[in-house]
């Protein structure tokens, strides 16, 4: 603070001293996207408004017989969201493209995600599947959205098969409630939202035939990291009476001047899963993860992270899915050996606790928007991210001001010695206070 004092940065209308360059700069960032959001939601309101008597009119003119959806039974959700720019103001014939736009993408994953070669080709170094982008555009054949038409963007397409422990009706179920989802991938969604429901459920329990449309900010636990922000629709269909489908995919708004924004920096071509019921209440799913995001400065030490898939891939979607559901089998089990906890109360008071550290873990070193990370002005501190916030009805942390500090740092060290180094808590304190010499010697 001293040092800030005595050099230039200072606010050009009180003379106080900035926090940092890169501070100021997200901060003012931050502002400006509220204000963009809150302006084109506005507009959005009052065509909706403007609107009203011409949507029920066609609602009502809609065949009831046109495939794959009826307009005239789309009903819209009340559910708003400050995010909600792309959610507000359809009117009938925006809605119709979004059910449109949601059937063709069920087709693309289911054949996504059930074809071999040529379209997707093992690679030989990793054992995945690599998609063969050409066959993929001859294939498909359509507009893939903004990455087509503008340069600098990247894509990347993954695709994992794994078996969870939770039937397929309650991970369908979890899917389609927005809270739900962000507990599932707590470590990986920041943000989320149901912005509207554009299409209600056909059957009893009013999942198979919903479509929704979400907000959803993905991150990686670093601030050095860019978020990754989405608008998409959201379709849950019943394939089988043991299979669903669960699939994403951008849409286009109406208004030009928001959907060719800066703020659209990543892009859902058709992603989603499709989860099989398996015996003894587990479920195979199958995951494909397609995208195409802004080209942004990513660290070194991530770029082969990023570029590989496994910060944002469809294996990390399994391996957080399989987390959590084992986190839940171990909550109702009653045949788990004990170490020092004797009754079920007691572990899932255990298990309890841990979730909420996890959580709270997650939600602090993320690099979402909202925390406004800036850089350490001391010299020799390293890329050390600094940020604060208060806190005000947390019961989980203290009241006040809450200052938060990160730093990324790379080690030659396996992950498998290093978690071993860390649960060892005979060589926990030792290693300690010889940070990082002691981590180094476990290789």
């Amino acid at each position: 603070m001293r040092q800030l004092a005595k050099g230039p940065s200072r606010c050009p209308s009180c003379g106080a001293a900035a926090a940092s360059t890169d501070g100021f700069n997200a901060a003012a960032a931050n502002q400006e996207q509220l204000l963009q959001l809150e302006n084109a939601k506005l507009r959005a309101e009052v065509e909706k408004l403007r609107g009203a008597l011409g949507t029920a009119a066609a609602d009502r003119a809609a065949s009831p017989a046109s495939p794959p959806f009826s307009a005239a039974t789309t009903q819209m959700s009340g559910n708003r969201s400050p995010f909600g720019v792309y959610g507000a103001g359809f009117v009938g014939r925006d809605r119709q493209s979004i059910l449109e736009l949601a059937g063709s993408a069920l087709e693309e994953l289911k054949t996504m995600s059930s074809s071999g070669g040529p379209l997707w080709v093992r690679s030989v170094e990793t054992g995945r599947d690599i998609l063969n982008y050409d066959e993929y555009v001859r294939l498909f054949r359509r507009d893939d959205g903004p990455g087509d038409r503008r340069t600098g963007w990247s894509v990347e397409a993954s695709r994992e098969t794994g078996v969870v422990y939770l039937d397929a009706t309650k991970l369908v179920h979890a899917f389609m409630d927005v809270n739900q989802w962000k507990e599932l991938f707590s470590s990986m969604i920041s943000k989320a939202s149901t912005l509207d429901v554009i299409r209600t459920g056909d059957d009893d329990d009013g999942h198979d035939g919903v479509v929704q449309l979400m907000f959803a900010e993905v991150q990686m636990l670093t601030p050095m990291v860019p978020t990754r922000e989405f608008y998409f629709a959201r379709y849950c269909k019943k394939l089988a009476a043991e299979k669903w489908a669960v699939v994403d995919v951008s849409f286009d708004k109406a208004e030009a001047d928001v959907g060719t924004s800066p703020l659209v920096t990543c892009w859902k071509n058709p992603s989603g899963c499709i989860v099989e019921e398996q015996a003894n209440g587990h479920s195979r799913v199958t995951w494909v993860e397609h995208t195409r995001c802004r080209e942004c400065a990513v660290p070194s030490m991530y770029r082969a992270v990023t570029a590989s898939g496994l910060a944002f891939g469809a294996r990390r979607w399994v391996a957080q899915l399989q987390l959590q559901c084992e986190r839940m089998v171990f909550w109702v089990a009653t045949n788990v050996p004990t170490r020092g906890v004797s009754t079920l109360a007691g572990r899932r008071s255990v298990l309890k606790l841990a979730h909420r550290m996890t959580l709270s873990l997650s939600r602090v070193i993320g690099g979402s928007r909202c925390l406004a990370w800036s850089r350490a002005p001391r010299a020799g501190a390293g890329d050390v991210r600094l940020t604060s916030r208060t806190n005000a009805g947390d019961p989980g942390e203290p009241q006040g001001l809450i200052a938060c500090a990160v730093l990324s740092t790379w080690l030659p060290v396996s992950p498998t010695s290093l978690l071993e180094f860390l649960r060892d808590e005979s060589r926990r304190p030792e290693g300690m206070s010889r940070w990082p010499d002691e981590l180094f010697s476990v290789a």
